[in-house]
């Protein structure tokens, strides 16, 4: 059997292929799983070739979302595919894209942990490993007023938010970006891990945090052998929710043709 001895990937843990509209589906459940449970809140976005994009269904819960609930906008959010509803908020994620080209994915949630640091004003430090991958990636937004469902808005909250890929929301949740699912997946879960084990330690009456030279190292490897992404997280995500919802599979069909990729990390 054809194994990596750095990964851990086996041929018969490999996943089949996986359309645009499954991955989306599949990553709100994921993450539903993970803490990003605040019924159906949440918005993603997932950039196709032809610079449109696929959303939720605002209307369904993140657990309960189906490839065919999937809807398809443009880049000024005008519904091209599907029934579902599309949230307005949508247009924060559409104009981050507008900044950032090479973006691929986006999420925001509210899970928990991270926002309650959110309302705090404060970026957790960090207490675990997996915690570290972000160490250079986290921030933290200070400005919220309000919904961004307004351009004028959404844009201004588009540019403060910057490069950082994982971002806390003052008063609000979190918003994520990644270059892939897998990559997106990994920040996500890292981001409320590091929230989840920093709140923990706190309430014990603090701890010690993770030395700098072993953050930076850790974050070393996680960029150089893995970009940004942790080994067989997201297909061990994929494989429980085909498990736990065996009625998924006949909805798993061939290659994402108009799925991009992109160098950014």
């Amino acid at each position: 059997m054809p194994h990596n001895p750095v990964t851990g990937d086996r041929a018969d843990r490999a996943l089949p292929p996986l359309s645009p509209r499954v991955e989306v589906a599949l990553l709100a459940r994921a993450l539903f799983r993970q803490g990003y449970n605040d019924f159906n809140t949440g918005h993603m976005t997932y950039r196709q070739r032809d610079d449109t994009f696929l959303v939720l269904d605002s209307g369904v819960g993140w657990n309960e979302q189906r490839p065919s609930d999937v809807v398809s906008v443009d880049a000024d959010g005008n519904r091209l595919e599907g029934a579902g509803e599309v949230t307005p908020a949508i247009i924060l994620h559409l104009e981050y894209h507008k900044l950032h080209e090479d973006c691929i994915w986006t999420v925001h949630q509210h899970p928990e942990y991270a926002t309650i640091w959110a309302a705090a004003g404060r970026i957790p430090s960090v207490y675990s490993q997996r915690g570290a991958s972000l160490l250079e990636d986290i921030g933290l937004y200070e400005e919220y007023e309000g919904g961004v469902d307004e351009w004028p808005a959404a844009n201004a909250a588009a540019r403060a938010i910057g490069e950082k890929k994982a971002v806390l929301l003052r008063n609000h949740g979190v918003f994520v970006a990644g270059s892939d699912v897998a990559q997106v997946f990994s920040r996500c879960v890292a981001l409320e891990n590091r929230c989840r084990v920093a709140w923990r330690v706190e309430a014990l009456g603090g701890g010690m945090e993770m030395p700098e030279p072993a953050q930076r190292s850790l974050l070393a490897v996680n960029r150089d052998r893995f970009g940004f992404r942790s080994p067989g997280l997201w297909e061990w995500a994929v494989r429980q929710e085909l498990r736990e919802d065996p009625t998924l599979e006949a909805e798993v069909s061939g290659p994402s043709p108009s799925a991009p990729s992109s160098s950014r990390t």
